[in-house]
């Protein structure tokens, strides 16, 4: 994006220094993230949510059934289900 007189579009902040020169690279901060450090740390709340819950043998039918209005939707699809299939026979 020149011209042919040599002019350059410079950038509004082109004199602005990017890095910081007064940290010195050998004082650079490292970060190292360790799960066990940090939950020996934590309180015993914090350890019980990392602990893996026990499997469940019917995981789908439970997480259908797991709060009341998840119950209540449920037990309507399968009325709603039955009375379809019941009429269905009935007017053919």
């Amino acid at each position: 994006m020149s011209d042919d007189t040599g002019n350059e579009k410079k950038r509004p902040n082109a004199k602005y220094k990017l890095s910081n020169e007064k940290i010195n690279p050998a004082m650079e901060i490292v970060y190292h993230y360790s799960r066990e450090s940090r939950l020996a740390k934590a309180p015993q709340a914090v350890r019980d949510l990392y602990k893996e819950p026990p499997r469940r043998r019917f995981a789908f039918l439970h997480t259908l059934i797991s709060t009341k209005p998840n119950a209540i939707l449920l037990g309507t699809i399968v009325i709603f289900s039955i009375l379809i299939l019941v009429l269905s026979f009935l007017y053919k």
